[in-house]
């Protein structure tokens, strides 16, 4: 009678059968400490993503406002430099005021 053939693999019995047995728990082991190193490093740089995101938009709205305050002053810097120009300026910055004018003062708080 013809000799059964020869199985392709062998299915081990036990776990002492197979073999690097003990070392399956260490590669599991450094494979979830691998993963969990990797979700930490995902959850800080998405949490320094959201903060860089944060801080270019704050610039983006200080750029705006530079912006606007480059356009008052160089409308300040094309105004004539006139009687009015003169009159407004002395008002504003040296608070004075012409001969004819009538000046109320109190004392509310605005």
């Amino acid at each position: 009678m013809p000799e059964p053939a020869a199985p392709l693999y062998a299915v081990p019995q036990s776990d002492e059968d197979t073999p690097h047995a003990g070392g399956s728990i260490f590669v599991r082991m450094a494979i979830l400490a691998l993963l969990v190193s990797t979700l930490i490093l995902a959850a800080r740089l998405l949490m320094e993503y959201n903060d860089l995101r944060e801080e270019a938009a704050a610039l983006r709205a200080e750029i705006a406002d530079t912006e606007q305050s480059i356009e008052a002053l160089q409308d300040q810097l094309d105004a004539p430099f006139d009687d009015d120009y003169v009159i407004k300026i002395a008002k504003e910055k040296l608070n004075l005021s012409l001969p004819q004018e009538i000046i109320f003062y109190n004392d509310l708080n605005e």
